[in-house]
């Protein structure tokens, strides 16, 4: 596999090294990013470093874009793309090549992504904020409309609901009906509407979701399950009854099975709670068929879910069995969620990208000392030397002095 890949870069390499123009490079390594990322980093970095020697802003923006989307996109390792992101955003915003607005637009928009992935929420909201910006100032009706559904979901994400309920409004406002994303919009509104307890505005805005033209099946069976929530939520057991049977119908026509679970979970639930327990039991028994992989919380609560059926079923064994495997599977999510949170403090964003700045800032001071060390003399550069020296001596007695203060005034030890 190594003398492949080798070959590969080394076949691919020699194709670009035809092209006539860093253009044409950007566009050969963009199409291997899906297929062939390794080969397309490598390549990528190359071009890098040829677009630096020739101060080629497009190339160096795209360069570091090329990169931070491997890493973000396709590796999954959102630390690098971060930093390859802001140092694209860095030169992008010295740069005056034709589409460097366009550019910027995804960068910020796509360190927004990150960001909120990583809970850094105000980090999210100020890089939407710079997207945004530049997207009104060249009038991407389309971006607008993109940034500002990725920001009702960043809402959300916070519980912030009316604030997100009031974006996606406008939205809809602007949306043309027979667009795929009067679909997106509706549904998100929807979602958004039920855990506000707006649940009749919740089964308008899927009603109307379910009017986009070309709806899919999975679509379709995905919108009407979330109508029968809203009307299990309201009490109203024969509309919950007849949404989720529909839903159920249209996702037993699909290739994927795993759908079915939160189906039958949900008519389990609605049969339990009106003392039909052998046939709640029947739809826990088809969702935990289901069962695709037990990382998310509601997969394993059915076992809890069974558990009770099975109590007031006098099936005491079968239940206790139940009940520690519900047990069992909440230590393990619990573990999960820890070593999520582990990786959370790994790629710490908001420390990741002020760390990124101080970089940047010290390497530029640095370079500004050595620009002007070559242009003094020896002599001249003892006296700064000495000036240096002196400032930091006088920083330093500074802070021992206001020591001193605190430890006579009690303050410190």
């Amino acid at each position: 596999m190594k003398y492949i890949l080798t070959l590969l870069v080394i076949l691919t390499t020699n194709s670009l090294l035809c092209a006539n123009t860093i253009e044409d490079r950007i566009n050969s390594i963009s199409s291997l990013i899906n297929q062939h990322p390794d080969s397309a980093l490598v390549l990528a970095q190359e071009l890098m470093d040829d677009a630096m020697k020739q101060n080629h802003e497009l190339g160096i923006v795209q360069s570091n874009f090329i990169c931070a989307y491997i890493y973000d996109k396709v590796k999954g390792d959102y630390g690098k793309a971060i930093i390859f992101y802001l140092e694209a955003i860095r030169n992008a915003e010295e740069s005056t090549y034709e589409r460097v607005n366009v550019d910027l637009i995804s960068l910020h928009k796509n360190c927004g992504v990150i960001f909120r992935k990583f809970n850094s929420y105000p980090l999210a909201e100020e890089y939407y904020k710079k997207a945004l910006s530049i997207a009104h100032s060249i009038q991407d009706r389309k971006e607008i409309a993109s940034i500002n559904f990725n920001v009702a979901g960043l809402l959300m994400d916070q519980k912030r609901y009316n604030d997100a309920i009031s974006i996606l409004d406008d939205l809809i406002t602007n949306t043309d009906f027979d667009s795929k994303d009067y679909w997106k919009y509706n549904n998100r509104l929807g979602i958004a509407l039920y855990e506000s307890s707006y649940y009749d505005q919740a089964v308008k805005a899927h009603d109307n979701s379910l009017k986009y033209a070309e709806l899919s099946l999975e679509l379709r069976a995905y919108t009407i399950h979330n109508i029968g929530r809203c009307f299990a939520a309201q009490n109203n057991d024969e509309m919950a009854l007849a949404s989720f049977n529909k839903a159920l119908e249209l996702k037993n026509q699909l290739t994927d099975k795993t759908v079915l679970f939160s189906t039958y979970s949900e008519l389990g639930q609605l049969a339990f709670k009106n003392d039909e327990i052998k046939k709640s039991l029947f739809y826990f028994n088809e969702a935990e068929k289901h069962i695709d992989e037990i990382t998310d919380l509601d997969h394993f609560e059915l076992y809890k879910l069974k558990a009770d059926a099975l109590f007031r079923l006098n099936s005491f064994n079968e239940a206790k069995r139940y009940e520690d495997l519900y047990s069992k599977n909440l230590n393990n999510y619990l573990h999960l969620q820890t070593e999520i949170q582990e990786t959370d403090k790994r790629y710490n964003m908001d420390l990741i990208t002020k760390r990124y700045f101080d970089e940047v800032e010290k390497q530029e001071r640095i370079a500004s000392i050595l620009l002007y060390s070559k242009l003094i003399s020896g002599t001249l550069l003892m006296l700064l030397l000495l000036s240096v020296g002196y400032n930091w001596y006088q920083k330093t007695k500074l802070r021992r002095s206001i020591v001193r203060e605190l430890i006579d005034l009690k303050i410190l030890d």
